[in-house]
C-alpha cells in the first residue's frame, strides 16, 4: 500500500510537545494582496502539540501532528485559501492532513496563544 504521507521536503515544525488539542474551526484569511493564512482554532490547554509541515514533490503542502485531532468535516468544508484549493485528512485519526495546492507555495506554520491558534502562512 502507497503510504499515506509521502516523502517531505523543507520540513517546518512548531509546538512543545503538548497532547490532548482539538481543531474547532478552520479558517482562510486573506490580510493582504499575495498573502493568505489558514487559521486552526485550537481547544486545550498547556503546551502546544507539536506540528510539521513539509512539501512533497507535487507540491502539495503535509500537515502532521501527534498531539491534536481535527474532524473531517471541518476539513472537507474548508473553502480554500490562495495556492491551496483543498484539504483532506491522511489519517484515521484526522492527525495528518493534505493541502492540496494549485501552484508551489513558500510556507510557514507558527502558533498564536490567547486563544490557541496554529497558523500556516502562504505566499
Amino acid at each position: 500500500a502507497p503510504a499515506l504521507v509521502p516523502a517531505l521536503t523543507g520540513v517546518l515544525p512548531a509546538g512543545n510537545g503538548g497532547t490532548g488539542y482539538k481543531v474547532y474551526r478552520v479558517r482562510a484569511l486573506n490580510p493582504k494582496a499575495g498573502l493568505y493564512l489558514i487559521a486552526f482554532d485550537l481547544q486545550g490547554s498547556g503546551p502546544l502539540p507539536d506540528v510539521q509541515l513539509g512539501e512533497a514533490a507535487d507540491h502539495s503542502l503535509y500537515l502532521q501532528s501527534a498531539g491534536m485531532t481535527i474532524d473531517p468535516a471541518l476539513v472537507s468544508a474548508f473553502p480554500g485559501a490562495g495556492p491551496v484549493t483543498a484539504m483532506a485528512p491522511t489519517g484515521a485519526a484526522a492527525t495528518s492532513l493534505k493541502l492540496t495546492t494549485s501552484t508551489p507555495a513558500h510556507f510557514f506554520i507558527y502558533y498564536l496563544t490567547g486563544p490557541p491558534r496554529l497558523v500556516i502562512q502562504l505566499r
